[in-house]
């Protein structure tokens, strides 16, 4: 994209991926419960209304289901996430907050069974390598940053659509092997980003420009 925009050529562009947790199962026991996980600044281009729509299809027919959304709503133009949630029918079993601290988060990512993010534009995306590193199965929206990002480790939507959102929250929710699946991949996957190597080939850059 800057190649593209900005015509710089790609001799001039060094891409370095920053770290990742390494992957950790959780206790079995607190996989049990049937939350789904959203974590990260409330965007437009996240599909958070498309979400909270996908997950009351699935909630109307599945006992038990929670989505737990944690973010600061920076959305521009403004969605009411809090109205989007009680006209879905299943605002009970919906939570959004703007912010926990850090050990709260670190609780959230122990307890929940699926990670959700429906992001059709990053320059990353780090929130869902903190999942699978917690030993959660991922759903992303499938775009080439995403795919370069989570490889085999994630299951990917098509389109930001409520029928297809339910169709894939479900699958990671309750299809075992799919789940496996996913959590098979996380650790190879996780093992591209290290925080050392991060910082050896920023440190490299900046020694090769002062030359």
């Amino acid at each position: 994209e800057i190649t593209r925009r900005l015509r710089v050529s790609p001799r001039k562009i060094d891409v370095i991926y920053p770290g990742a947790p390494e992957h950790r199962e959780g206790p079995s026991a607190a996989r049990s419960e049937q939350i789904v996980l959203y974590v990260g600044s409330l965007f437009n281009r996240r599909h958070i209304p498309e979400l909270i729509a996908g997950f009351a299809r699935l909630a109307r027919r599945t006992s038990g289901v929670r989505l737990e959304i944690v973010g600061d709503n920076r959305t521009v133009p403004h969605i009411d996430i809090d109205s989007l949630t009680t006209a879905s029918g299943v605002g009970d079993r919906i939570s959004c907050r703007a912010y926990l601290p850090d050990d709260a988060i670190a609780t959230l990512y122990g307890r929940a069974r699926a990670f959700v993010f429906l992001s059709e534009y990053e320059g990353f995306g780090l929130t869902p390598l903190e999942a699978l590193g917690a030993g959660i199965p991922i759903v992303v929206l499938d775009t080439p940053v995403a795919r370069e990002v989570y490889g085999a480790a994630a299951l990917y939507v098509e389109r930001p659509e409520p029928a297809l959102i339910e169709a894939a929250l479900e699958r990671v929710l309750l299809d075992d092997t799919e789940r496996s699946r996913i959590l098979s991949a996380a650790p190879d996957t996780l093992a591209r980003y290290s925080w050392h190597t991060c910082a050896a080939r920023v440190l490299d850059v900046l020694l090769a420009c002062a030359r």
